[in-house]
């Protein structure tokens, strides 16, 4: 039986009876997500689609302070030396939004990392349970190989055996002759 990832990464023998949910090892500990039966393939794309929805959000936010930035600037090369004082406080706002931007693309940034380790990490845990149970299964084929050469085949069973002409004539018989009186 492949083990759950907590186990495989605690060294565990990850047990679990029939049917269950969780291993004796996460049940034990209070582990709510054990993977004995596999991630959970919808929490995931439902992660991956906040976290891809934030990065959208932070990219139009970033759009957003920069062109506040960019009107900002264009107000003061239209207004006079008077609108400079209105002007840096635009311009301070811009950038302190600018850069709330930034460090929230950089946020989503390292979220999306986190997420890709943690999807290489699950798919690494799948194929070293695959790889278990297939070495399971070749150990099975080796230890029932010898048991399968001991069965007895009758070799009437044969009908490909070389030689032997397995066609039956179906048609009437001829009568056998009378038995004679002389007898």
């Amino acid at each position: 039986m492949p083990s759950c990832m907590r186990c495989r990464e605690k060294s565990l023998t990850c047990r679990a009876p029939p049917n269950a949910k969780r291993c004796a090892e996460c049940t034990r500990a209070g582990n709510m997500r054990c993977g004995l039966n596999g991630p959970d393939y919808r929490a995931l794309q439902s992660e991956r689609a906040l976290i891809e929805a934030a990065g959208e959000e932070a990219i139009s936010l970033d759009e957003e302070a920069a062109a506040l930035q960019a009107a900002a600037a264009a107000k003061f090369a239209e207004r006079s030396a008077a609108a400079a004082a209105e002007f840096a406080a635009e311009s301070a706002a811009a950038a302190e939004k600018r850069k709330s931007a930034t460090a929230r693309r950089r946020r989503v940034q390292r979220q999306r990392a986190a997420f890709q380790a943690k999807i290489a990490k699950i798919f690494s845990h799948e194929d070293a349970a695959i790889a278990e149970l297939e070495e399971e299964e070749r150990n099975e084929e080796a230890r029932l190989a010898p048991e399968a050469a001991l069965v007895d085949t009758p070799a009437a069973a044969d009908w490909g055996q070389p030689g032997v002409d397995y066609e039956f004539d179906f048609r009437t018989p001829e009568p056998l002759p009378a038995p004679s009186a002389s007898g």
